[in-house]
């Protein structure tokens, strides 16, 4: 049995001082993830821009290879791949939205009950 703390009589708790001790490199590592997670909240739209800007420059790298290999010089066949993939898309959301736009007035001419439940 252990003996009291003197001044406590044998009925009362000891109590025990619990200490944590934190060493300044931990400190100091505990700050850097604090950072690193900070800058990471505020940054990761423009590391997500530049991952997909690399993921671009690899999928359209063939393609400015094969203009390079037609005597289109680099810095120009790769603004023009991208000029036409853009063109590309504008075009079939284009035609598609046409289509859609059609098929939508079509659809209001055939049933106004319908158009009118829908807007409600």
């Amino acid at each position: 049995m252990r003996t009291p703390r003197p001044g406590l009589r044998r009925d009362q708790p000891q109590r025990r001082g619990h200490r944590i001790d934190i060493s300044f490199a931990t400190f100091l590592r505990a700050l850097a993830a604090i950072a690193v997670a900070w800058c990471w909240w505020r940054l990761w739209q423009w590391v997500l821009v530049f991952v997909l800007a690399a993921f671009m420059a690899v999928a359209l790298d063939p393609a400015v290879q094969w203009l390079e290999a037609h005597r289109v010089r680099r810095r120009y066949g790769a603004p023009l791949v991208v000029v036409l993939i853009v063109l590309l898309v504008a075009g079939f959301i284009g035609l598609s939205g046409a289509s859609l736009t059609q098929d939508a007035r079509v659809l209001g001419m055939n049933d106004p009950g319908f158009v009118r439940e829908r807007l409600v």
